[in-house]
């Protein structure tokens, strides 16, 4: 009886390790981007645009993102005018893919990383409602497209007008395009005091097997852009937990017979 105490408590040990939250991850805000029009970081009105950092937690498939940026809760009220639609400049989706590749060095700040020379994002959180600061439902998009601009609406398709943006920036994941599916609604947006917030769970994705993942978030305008990639404790699939554990017991089992057999 002790033999098999101990085998459970191995077990649960085990599945316990691998639920166990990462602890929080910071990630502060280098990245410039091109175009960025002599502008560098930020275009136009920090007060308005800047990001600051992104905050992350991991609990097994479960992720919080944490955007830290003066734009929360101003989604929708600068810039009817320039925008296509007249919708103001509203935040971003967020674009996911398990490496970061950008062109350029953080010695330059991958000034003249865009959506054509960057990262190729293989997944896309659409922000639902995204016009509002009152948050909504985080849908899940699978980007199969050969380049990003297959899969993404760029900041120019956006804006409009005798402006000044940052040109060249995935911010929204086109849902119309051939390359794009549609994979389920996997959590929520909300929106804190100085905090753009995705809850979500990541599960349906592939994404969670490797080391790290990479991440680019903005608004519509791409004003200030916040890109690279964190540390993520990989996840056992619950299939190869199945295996350890018919694997341990039989290893139990076999043990106990050769003592009986001694």
């Amino acid at each position: 009886m002790k033999k098999h105490g101990m085998l459970a408590g191995l077990l649960v040990g085990l599945v316990w390790t691998a639920s166990a939250s990462a602890a929080p991850i910071v990630v502060q805000d280098t990245y410039w981007g091109g175009k960025d029009n002599g502008y560098g970081d930020v275009i136009g009105d920090i007060s308005k645009f800047d990001i600051q950092r992104l905050e992350v937690t991991q609990t097994e498939t479960s992720f919080v993102f944490n955007f830290f940026t003066n734009f929360a809760g101003q989604s929708g009220s600068h810039f009817q005018s320039y925008t296509q639609g007249n919708t103001g400049i509203v935040y971003g989706d967020l674009f996911l893919a398990s490496s970061w590749n950008p062109f350029g060095s953080a010695a330059d700040n991958y000034k003249l990383d865009n959506a054509s020379t960057g990262t190729l994002w293989t997944y896309g959180l659409v922000l639902n409602n995204r016009e509002g600061n009152s948050g909504g439902a985080v849908s899940l998009y699978a980007l199969n497209g050969a380049n990003n601009a297959d899969n993404a609406l760029l900041s120019d398709e956006v804006m409009k007008g005798n402006a000044t943006w940052r040109n060249g920036q995935e911010v929204l994941v086109d849902t119309q395009s051939a390359t794009t599916s549609y994979l389920g609604d996997i959590g929520t947006w909300v929106v804190g005091s100085g905090v753009v917030s995705l809850i979500v769970d990541l599960s349906l994705t592939n994404l969670l097997s490797g080391d790290t993942l990479a991440f680019h978030w903005d608004m519509t305008c791409g004003n200030d852009v916040i890109e690279g990639e964190f540390a993520i404790t990989s996840v056992v699939e619950p299939g190869s937990w199945l295996l350890l554990g018919v694997g341990l017991l039989g290893l139990g089992l076999t043990r106990r017979r050769l003592r009986h057999k001694m």
